[in-house]
């Protein structure tokens, strides 16, 4: 839900029909897909993002950890952690 209203409210309607796959879910991180030619517009509603939360949460705040064209590097360890 987070994400769509993100794309809807940096893209317009046009952001909303990008397709997004949830690939895995844990705590409060979450693993999407999206096509290529659409990560950089993905990346950027997504960095500017502000969700609501519950009345005991406040709002809270969408980051983009990492992004890449190649999963194999999403799902790997940073590289500044091989040591």
């Amino acid at each position: 839900m987070a994400i769509s209203r993100s794309l809807n409210t940096f893209l317009g309607i046009s952001g909303t029909a990008i397709p997004v796959d949830l690939l895995h879910i844990l705590d409060k991180q979450a693993w999407v897909r999206v096509p290529a030619g659409d990560l950089d517009s993905v990346w950027n509603a997504l960095s500017g993002a502000v969700v609501p939360g519950s009345d005991q949460l406040g709002e809270g705040a969408i980051s983009v950890v990492r992004a890449s064209r190649y999963l194999s590097a999403l799902v790997g360890p940073r590289r500044g952690k091989w040591t």
